[in-house]
């Protein structure tokens, strides 16, 4: 565990990095279809998608082929290490990693990879349990700007167009911001001119909120817990606007929950402990909401637990779910009563499920695909492997249904959720394919119909 010392942000422009060094990096293969007349485009700009809920509105997609008729690869780019998922908007796609030595956040252009901009600071990268301390969470882009917390939590505001830096602050430095295992995770949430953080520190700031504008100090959360891999997300409970925050990282003694949280002030109506009694783990997984009742999962000794918020604003536990342990994806709710999710911690282990949110009442565990995600379309639900599937699936109460699968990779690690922006889709590979015949790489696929 490390305390962050001060940085020193450096821009580094196109014509300082050189067009020629992410040139070697772009491989292009080809153009995308045209758009069919009535599809639909949707922006992925945040963490979870426009809604924070894994759903994007795209239509005009693929969702059924063979071996010859499967989506094309458009492009690829050579990417450093990290699990952070690219988000999307506007034609440009926004994703940061850690690339030789430095914590890197860059925009390219949807259809081609073009670099537009880019951004390269020096961090001093360590390593836990043979994963490596790099971006955890992505960048938010809110109109034209993007905001990004980074490894050693150091928060910047970026103009989309330009990548020009409008303001920034080190945040390990000024709330002494512990880097955890993996560093600083949880990506920023953007509500109305607020900028909301799962920070945690060593000041008693589990949430803290910040002008979006100026980057100014708003309201804090004051509590012990420190921060997690978990992204605040915003909810209606009991028709009022709320944040959840699934607090808790590295902690001796052990400890972490469920914050609810009054946007407008900072003012927490409640915090349910929900963490691990063992202490190298941390709350990742983000909480799901259907009416007042909200779903929570940890991997290691607790499992899930089902609450149900009085008109009180507190909550009462409707049921413990201790063998159902979702270690980070996001489950998908659907159909206004059913949760669909991926349990376990390891790849042997990791099976699909469906969960009656209604009843508590677990319907189904079927297939094995490792670790992976599900998003749904307006076409259709998708959902990604460990080792680099990318499925079209069914979902039902009565069980899955694959009805086209496709290899675009075969690596270990596939953590990230796909993004989908104007019927294309960009995966994540995290790690090097065992055959060497390919290395950790952002891969833009054609899934136009």
């Amino acid at each position: 565990m490390r305390i962050p010392l001060p940085l020193l942000v450096i821009f580094v422009s196109m014509s300082v990095y050189g067009e020629s060094a992410h040139t070697d990096r772009l491989t292009n293969h080809g153009k995308p279809r045209p758009r069919a007349e009535n599809a639909v485009t949707d922006d992925w700009p945040h963490f979870l998608g426009s809604d924070y809920n894994l759903v994007s509105r795209e239509s005009g997609l693929k969702t059924r082929w063979d071996r010859e008729s499967e989506p094309k690869l458009l492009w690829e780019l050579k990417r450093g290490k990290g699990y952070a998922p690219p988000v999307a908007a506007d034609g440009k796609v926004v994703m940061a990693h850690r690339l030789d030595g430095m914590e890197t956040i860059e925009c390219l252009e949807a259809t081609t990879g073009k670099q537009l901009w880019i951004d390269r600071v020096p961090i001093d990268f360590g390593e836990s349990f043979g994963y490596p301390e790099a971006p955890q969470a992505p960048p938010t882009i809110d109109g034209d700007r993007v905001y990004f917390i980074g490894t050693r939590a150091l928060l910047r505001c970026y103009d989309l167009e330009s990548g020009k830096i409008i303001w920034k602050r080190d945040l390990g430095q000024e709330f002494e911001v512990e880097t955890h295992f993996f560093g600083k995770g949880g990506a920023p949430l953007i509500y109305g001119n607020h900028l909301i953080l799962n920070l945690g520190g060593n000041r008693n700031h589990a949430v803290a909120a910040f002008d979006k504008e100026t980057g100014e100090s708003g309201w804090t959360t004051e509590h012990e817990w420190d921060g997690s891999y978990a992204s605040p997300v915003p909810v209606t409970i009991q028709g009022q606007p709320r944040i959840l925050v699934f607090a808790g990282g590295e902690s001796k003694p052990t400890h972490g929950g469920l914050l609810s949280v009054n946007p407008e002030n900072g003012k927490a109506d409640f915090a349910f402990p929900w963490r691990a009694t063992r202490e190298a783990s941390v709350n990742s997984s983000t909480p799901r909401v259907l009416g007042n009742r909200i779903f929570m999962s940890e991997a290691y000794t607790e499992g899930s637990v089902l609450l149900d918020i009085e008109n009180t604003m507190q909550p009462t536990v409707f049921k413990k779910l201790p063998k159902t342990t979702v270690q980070f994806m996001t489950p998908l709710v659907r159909e206004g009563r059913y949760l669909y999710g991926i349990t376990e911690r390891t790849d042997i282990t990791a099976t699909w499920f469906c969960l009656d949110l209604k009843t508590g009442r677990e319907l189904w565990r079927e297939g094995n695909y490792g670790r992976g995600n599900f998003l749904e379309t307006a076409d259709g639900v998708f959902a990604t492997g460990e080792f680099g599937q990318f499925m079209s699936i069914e979902l039902t109460p009565e069980g899955p249904e694959i009805l086209s699968e496709m290899q675009p990779f075969y690596s270990p690690e596939t953590f990230c959720p796909p993004t989908i922006h104007n019927g294309l889709l960009f995966l994540v590979q995290s790690t090097p394919e065992p055959d060497g015949s390919s290395e950790p790489r952002l891969l833009c696929i054609d899934l136009r119909n």
